[in-house]
Formats: structure tokens, sequence, C-alpha cells
């Protein structure tokens, strides 16, 4: 008598994570695993290898399940591992800032992110101060050239020297911009707030680092954003479901670099069921499909379009967002840097429910289920 045939279980198609799991970027990198986790749904398979010990690249492109990877929290990883996942081949998106262009990446570039934050500021006069970092003073470049007139100088901040840079800052009435280190940014205010109640903004700041830095002092300081702020009413929803708690910085961006590689893998899969990395990599620029803020693509250098940024006020100790200014809290940006009309006001009730008006919020399409062409949801059409 014959055996029967072994039951043979389909492998299902993995998303890969490459985050800490341990030190002190480890609730970052959770967080991001829980917004990839949110955007697999149960069409695909999760797996997440730790950074910040060696080998992560290498271990998740070993296994032929993953069709593709969202990677890192920190610049430092980004920066240094970046060319691990180019060498072996891995259709890879970055969630950190500061990433290396080679490789595609949902934070936008710092320059790009400066541009947006221009059209949240006022008449001024404004003072720009940095950190001295390569990011820094690119945006503090593009910053100055924004506000023309408006700019009345800027100069770098040395790690050591931010009260001896505060007792200058006080003796003028210019508000004062930093960009930068979000710890720096912090010391430098409570620096500044021993002499002054001067104005003080810092651009990419929206960090728990700057909180902790500058103490009671961030009291009343606004900042902007790195990540894309969560506008989908429909993404935060899920989210609050799913894990019974708001989504972070790290959650968005873990969601929508996952949405990225499943609209490109689902592009892949319309053309030849047989998908390899290789498709699933050519797909990805120009790729569409929607994220935590709506419609998004990667444009053809990598970058996540459009720029979204967001800008908040200090209040009881946490960002809220700031609504006071002609804008409303959120500025949207076209990849030529045009200002898009889905400019948004928000204001958050007191038990933190969100009130966001009516702005064509798109809801997170179901993720396509591997092998099935009826259930590929998400578009992953190439632009033009």
């Amino acid at each position: 008598m014959s055996s029967p045939p072994p039951v043979t279980t389909p492998v299902r198609i993995t998303i890969g994570v490459a985050v800490p799991l341990s030190g002190p970027d480890q609730a970052a990198g959770e967080s991001l695993v829980r917004g990839v986790r949110l955007a697999a749904g149960e069409a695909f398979a999760v797996t997440v290898a730790d950074d910040s010990k060696p080998g992560a690249a290498e271990s998740l492109a070993q296994a032929a399940e993953v069709m593709g990877v969202v990677a890192h929290v920190g610049r430092a990883a980004a920066a240094h591992q970046a060319g691990d996942w180019v060498r072996l081949q891995v259709p890879t998106v970055i969630a950190a800032p500061g990433a290396p262009g080679a490789l595609p990446r949902v934070i936008p570039a710092a320059g790009a992110l400066a541009s947006c934050a221009a059209r949240l500021l006022g008449d001024g006069p404004y003072v720009l101060r940095t950190d001295g970092s390569a990011d820094a003073v690119e945006a503090a470049a593009v910053l100055t050239e924004a506000l023309g007139g408006r700019s009345k100088g800027q100069s770098v901040v040395a790690a050591a020297d931010a009260a001896n840079e505060a007792a200058k800052l006080q003796r003028g009435t210019e508000e004062v911009i930093f960009l930068g280190d979000p710890r720096l940014g912090g010391n430098l205010l409570r620096a500044l707030r021993a002499f002054s109640t001067v104005p003080f903004r810092a651009l990419s700041a929206e960090d728990p680092a700057f909180l902790a830095a500058a103490g009671s002092a961030a009291e009343g300081a606004r900042v902007t954003g790195v990540t894309r702020p969560a506008r989908s009413d429909a993404f935060r929803a899920a989210f609050h479901q799913k894990y019974g708690a708001d989504p972070d910085g790290q959650a968005t961006d873990g969601y929508d670099a996952a949405r990225i590689l499943i609209a490109a893998w689902g592009a892949a899969n319309a053309r030849d069921p047989n998908v390899t990395r290789s498709a699933v990599g050519a797909a990805l620029p120009g790729v569409e499909t929607t994220g935590s803020a709506g419609p998004m693509h990667l444009d053809a250098t990598g970058l996540l379009q459009p720029v979204v940024c967001e800008q908040y006020v200090v209040q009881g100790g946490v960002f809220v967002p700031d609504v006071s200014g002609s804008l409303g809290d959120e500025v949207v940006l076209d990849a030529a840097g045009a200002s898009l009309p889905a400019v948004v006001r928000k204001k958050r009730r007191p038990e933190g429910e969100w009130l966001g008006l009516p702005r064509g919020d798109a809801a997170s399409d179901p993720a396509p289920a591997p092998g099935s062409n009826e259930a590929v949801r998400t578009p992953g059409l190439r632009r033009p």
C-alpha cells in the first residue's frame, strides 16, 4: 500500500522588517513593526530581524519567502546598512531619516521638509541656528531662500555652547528657528528661557528627545514633524482598534513603507503571478497607493510624494497640532514644491478625539492576497 503524497503548506509571502529589538531604540523599532503588521493584514506574513546586531540583512535575504524589507528607524543604521540591501538585491524601503538616496524612503529629504515648513511661517523676522550637520545646513539653505528678507542670518551652535549662544540670542527680537539634533534644540531653548521669552521654533523636532532636553522650557514652543502625519481617519481608527492606542511617527512610517512594498508586489503580480524580488524592485519607482496621510507615490528618485509637514505646539508637555496660523497645522506639497489644495486644519477634543475636516480621506485598502488577482485591491500602478 503506497503512502499518500505529503501535504505541503503554501508559503506565505512575507514582508521583512529590520529594526532594533534591543537598546535605546527598541520602542521605536517595535512601533514601526506594529505599523507594518497593520498594513500586512491577513494576506502577508511579517518577519523581523534585529538591525542592532550583525547579520540582520543577510538573515532576511536568505529567507526565500521575503519579497521585500522595511528597514531602520535610526540614521546610523540606515547609513551603515543601506549598502547591504543593494548588495543583496532585496527590495527595500527605508523608514529612517537621513537615508542615502539609492533606496526608496518614506521620510522626505531635509530640504523638502524645510520648504514645506516655510509655508507655516509668518512675517518674521527670523534668525536661524543649526547644529552644523549636513541635513541641517541643507535645510537652512532652503529655508533662507524661502524666507527672503524675513531671514536675518544664520549660524552654527556647538553642542557645548548652547548657553553662550542663548545669551547672544536674548538680546535680539527675532524669532529663533533651530534646525538639527532635537536634543541640542531642546538644550538651546532651555538655556534661552533663562534669559528671555523670545519666540522659538524647531524644525523636524517632534521628538521626545526635544521635550526631555528642554524640560519645562518647552511649553509653548512650536516644532514641525519629520514623519508624515496620520491624516487618514481610517488608518487611525484601524490602528486604534488593533492596538488600543494612537499611532506614533514610527508606526505611520512602517505602515506607509509596507503599503509601498505591497503595492509594488501587486503591480508585479498583475504582470506575472510568479513574482520575483527583482520584479518587486522594478515596480517600486512610481508606484502608487494610499497610506497614513492619504494617496501617495514614489517619485523617480525614490522619495515619497507628496511631502506632508505638520506643525505642533507644546502644551502640558506634549505635542499638540497647532492651528493658530492662517494655514492651519499642515501643508501638503507636490513633487515640484507647489502647495496642494489639501491643506488641513485640525483640532483635538480634550479626550484626544480627532476632528477632521472633509478632505477626501481614503480608507486603507485591504492588502492584496498573494496568488489572487481578484484580491489585488491596491492598484500598484506606475506613473507614466
